[in-house]
């Protein structure tokens, strides 16, 4: 090789080394933080709040039923702590008009998003609907019920979001747009989740996660949020862990305004150890390029946009009235939702 030959293939070397790989641009321009799921233990100011602060988290999701056993000065607290995105979360399956102003006015967390008007919160109705045995059609009547019934909470601060099932058959169902109008009208945003053996974007093919997003992408043109991405391989370590969750949020699309990991939760929670942060993932996600000095500074993320919604065949009977049967069904959910958990570790591994 001559000299001239030599000195390109160096500069060629060089651009390669130098050049910015996903890692560099992870999670730049939106909010990325973690799901909350015990804040009712003991031990949350020196592990759970402590591990939020160490990743440095700007975005957080915070269950808001009573049996999560989580207060409003919990979101006071992730405030002074960065959060500048707070998404509150309903139960699972009830998430009736009724049940969802107990928990979010009742329980004061309302009062959190009256007192913080620089922060920006959804509330986010629904979780996983399909794991806990929920119909996508009742679903989809008690998201725009409830959206209607609580209009008077809206405030410029205070987004609604719908979040998704895990199956692609009832996500269809519940983004459809029927003769009472569609979620997309009438929401601000759109939950969806990512999980995957090893990768989270792509993810693998045996996973309908993915083509739920796709969907989301496709059917409607709200801000998507992922409020839930974990890597399922125990023998993968956490900080590796990390750096590819970070990798996958270099490739989500510009839609994506905002990425919660799955989970912080309580040093005794045995349920998903291989999901749960630790610190040397804490410090891998704090590594990021792109996080605040003061997370106070960050913008608020857009909310609606004019979303083109699918069409899908209504289902006979499915919305004739106002819901019935709400006690009992209530209960149900309620019974069901201490079950969910461990139907969901089986259904990801």
């Amino acid at each position: 090789m001559g000299p001239r030959l030599r000195f390109v293939a160096v500069i060629i070397l060089v651009a390669v080394l130098l050049r910015p790989g996903p890692s560099a641009k992870a999670a730049v321009g939106i909010p990325f933080g973690a799901d909350l799921i015990a804040p009712g233990s003991n031990r949350w100011d020196d592990v759970e709040r402590d591990l939020f602060r160490r990743m440095r988290g700007n975005i957080a999701r915070f269950r808001i039923p009573v049996g999560f056993g989580g207060s409003p000065e919990q979101i006071e607290e992730l405030i002074d702590d960065g959060a500048r995105t707070v998404i509150l979360t309903t139960e699972d399956c009830d998430f009736a008009p009724d049940r969802t102003r107990a928990d979010l006015v009742g329980r004061g967390f309302y009062s959190v998003v009256e007192r913080h008007p620089e922060v920006q919160f959804f509330i986010e109705v629904s979780n996983e609907t399909n794991i806990c045995g929920m119909d996508p059609y009742r679903a989809r009547d008690w998201m725009l019920e409830t959206r209607e019934a609580l209009r008077d909470l809206d405030r410029p601060n205070f987004g609604w979001m719908a979040s998704m099932p895990t199956s692609l058959r009832d996500a269809e169902i519940i983004l459809s747009r029927q003769g009472d109008g569609a979620v997309g009208d009438v929401y601000d945003a759109i939950a969806v989740h990512q999980y995957g053996d090893y990768n989270v974007w792509p993810i693998e093919d045996h996973y309908e996660w993915q083509e739920v997003t796709n969907l989301v992408l496709t059917q409607t043109s709200l801000p998507v949020y992922v409020t839930e991405i974990g890597i399922n391989d125990p023998a993968t370590p956490k900080d590796e862990k990390a750096r590819r969750i970070l990798d996958a949020v270099a490739q989500m699309p510009d839609r994506i305004k905002g990425v919660m990991v799955f989970a912080i939760s309580d040093p005794q929670d045995n349920r998903w150890p291989q999901y749960f942060i630790d610190g040397a993932m804490a410090d891998a996600f704090a590594a990021r390029p792109d996080v605040p000095a003061d997370g106070s500074k960050r913008p608020l993320p857009e909310l609606r946009g004019s979303p083109p919604v699918q069409r899908s065949p209504r289902r006979p009977g499915s919305r004739g009235g106002r819901r019935v049967g709400g006690a009992a069904e209530a209960a149900e959910a309620e019974r069901t939702s201490s079950r969910r958990r461990s139907q969901r570790e089986r259904a990801r591994n």
